[in-house]
C-alpha cells in the first residue's frame, strides 16, 4: 500500500486477480486503498461481485475485464506441429502410446486446484478405460502428499507428475481431454488455451470458471471436491465421442469472445474512463 501516499491528482487504476474477505487492520487499509483508486479491474465476474460483497460503497468503480489469450499466437506455436514431433511428445513425455488417451491437467500442485480429488477419481476411470493416462503439469507445495495419493491407489502407470513444462501448447495438442477440478479459481486461463486446442474439458462450477465454459455446451461443469462427479464427468468423455467432439468444437469457437485484443480494447476503456473523468475535475 505504498501508492497511498501517492499525489492526490494521480489517477490510479489496479487490477484484483483473486480477490479475499479481509479483516481488521487489512481490511481498514484496503478501504483506504480503494478510496484513492479510481477504477478496479476484476478478471470475472464472480471477482466482481466477491468485491462488491465486501466493499458496497466501490460498487460503481468496480468493472470486470476478462482475462484474454493470443490466438494467433498459440496457432503461430502449433502450425508446424507435425506427426513426427506430436509422437514424440506423447512417447518421451507422456509415456503413452497410440493406443493410450491422455487426460491433461495443468495447475499449480496447491490445495485449492482440487488435485487430490482427480486424483481419487482415477481407478474407477480405469476400470472402465484402462488405458487412459492422467498427466499434470505443474509444481507447487503438494507434491509429495500426491505423490502419496498416486502409491496408495495404485495408479503409479498411469498418472504422471510432470512438473514444469516448456511449449504448453503443443503438449495440448497432443491430448484427448482437458481437465482443470479446482476448488477455488478467479478465472482459469488455462481453460481458454485448452478451448484453442479444440479439447473437451471437464472443469468446476466454482469462481470464473462458469463464465468461461458453458455446460454441456463448452465443457462440463461438476461440483468442486465432488470425486464422483468427476469419475462421472470423465467417464462420460471418455465413453461419449460425440460429445466430446461437440464440446470441443463448440469451445474453439467460443475462446474467441476472451481474445487478447478485446481484453486490450476493454481495459483501455477503462483507462479512458477514468482518464476522462480526471480532466473533468481538474
Amino acid at each position: 500500500y505504498a501508492f497511498l501516499a501517492s499525489p492526490e491528482d494521480l489517477p490510479i487504476i489496479t487490477t484484483e486477480h483473486d480477490p479475499f474477505p479481509l479483516k481488521g487492520m487489512k481490511k481498514m487499509l484496503k478501504v483506504k486503498y480503494l478510496e484513492k483508486t479510481s477504477e478496479t479491474i476484476t478478471v470475472s465476474e464472480s471477482n466482481r461481485q466477491l468485491m462488491i460483497s465486501e466493499y458496497p460503497e466501490f460498487e460503481n468503480d468496480i468493472t470486470t475485464v476478462h482475462n484474454g489469450i493470443d490466438l494467433d499466437n498459440f496457432e503461430k506455436s502449433i502450425l508446424h506441429l507435425t506427426s513426427q514431433e506430436k509422437n514424440k511428445i506423447r512417447h518421451h513425455i507422456l509415456k503413452a502410446d497410440q493406443k493410450d488417451r491422455v487426460v491433461l491437467c495443468i495447475a499449480a500442485l496447491h490445495p485449492r486446484k482440487g488435485l487430490n480429488y482427480l486424483l481419487e477419481a482415477m481407478p474407477d476411470v480405469l476400470e472402465k478405460f484402462p488405458n487412459v493416462k492422467l498427466a499434470i503439469v505443474g509444481e507447487g507445495p503438494q507434491k509429495k502428499e500426491l505423490q502419496k495419493i498416486i502409491s496408495r491407489l495404485k495408479i503409479d502407470h498411469h498418472v504422471m507428475l510432470l512438473g514444469h513444462q516448456e511449449d504448453i501448447y503443443k503438449l495440448l495438442k497432443c491430448v484427448e481431454i482437458f481437465v482443470l477440478p479446482s476448488i477455488t479459481e478467479a478465472f482459469g486461463l488455462v481453460l481458454l488455451e485448452a478451448m484453442a486446442a479444440q479439447l473437451p474439458i471437464l472443469s468446476t462450477q466454482t469462481g470464473g470458471i462458469p463464465e468461461i465454459v458453458q455446460h454441456m455446451k463448452s465443457g462440463l461443469l461438476v461440483k468442486p471436491g465432488n470425486v464422483q462427479e468427476l469419475t462421472d464427468g470423465l467417464n462420460e468423455l471418455l465413453r461419449n465421442n460425440a460429445l466430446s467432439q461437440k464440446i470441443a468444437f463448440v469451445g474453439h469457437h467460443r475462446v474467441k469472445e476472451f481474445s487478447a485484443q478485446s481484453m486490450a480494447e476493454r481495459t483501455a476503456a477503462v483507462y479512458d474512463k477514468v482518464l476522462s473523468l480526471d480532466s473533468k475535475t481538474s
